[in-house]
């Protein structure tokens, strides 16, 4: 069950990210509009798509993300790239603090216990993200936009969770919590992009 937070590591964590900065642009960008962000998801569908066959939709749709963040960390300067990993990083941080506890919420389930031991875990990448975004003048508020794509992706993670460990909504929610530290440990950063969060001053 290792994988079954993982999911989200790149695949919604890279919408909300990738869509923040653009390659070989120190500049950032404003905040993502949900039509650009709802592009970035549909662009690694569609990536997702040309994946084998075999692949639950879930692993393919995390591949694809991974390439495209192992792609992004190979260009720009720090400050760029730093910009690309913590909106890499915060997307997981949104994915795993609201959407996956909302649509738990649904379902009657209060993942209380797994944000407590994620906000933890990831305490330190979290006040380095908004560091780097002070920096560029974007404040926490103004990726609400986001939210309705992690949604949608959360949505499918949890669907395919579901459907993978044939547990009902109910207990595959009560599996974050029974799980909350091992859980919150797995869903890290690609040691590229945990880099790139760090090495900008």
């Amino acid at each position: 069950m290792k994988s079954a937070g993982i999911a989200l590591l790149a695949a919604s964590a890279l919408v909300g990210g990738v869509v923040l900065w653009q390659a070989l642009r120190p500049t950032p960008l404003p905040p993502p509009s949900a039509a650009h962000v709802q592009l970035e998801t549909d662009r690694l569908h569609a990536e997702a798509g040309r994946s084998p066959p075999s692949l639950p939709s879930r692993e393919a749709m995390n591949q694809a993300a991974v390439r495209t963040t192992k792609e992004a960390m190979a260009r720009g300067d720090d400050e760029t790239r730093a910009g690309y990993a913590a909106g890499i990083f915060y997307g997981a941080y949104l994915a795993n603090t609201r959407a996956r506890p909302a649509w738990c919420r649904r379902h009657g389930v209060d993942l209380a216990p797994f944000v407590k031991a994620y906000e933890a875990t990831h305490g330190e990448e979290l006040t380095r993200a908004l560091a780097i975004f002070a920096r560029a003048g974007l404040t926490p508020e103004q990726f609400t936009r986001v939210d309705a794509q992690l949604a949608e992706l959360v949505e499918q993670d949890m669907r395919d969770l579901v459907r993978d460990t044939h547990l009902p909504p109910r207990q595959a929610c009560a599996l974050y919590n029974e799980k909350a530290s091992e859980f919150a440990r797995a869903i890290t950063l690609p040691p590229e992009v945990h880099q790139a969060l760090f090495s900008a001053h």
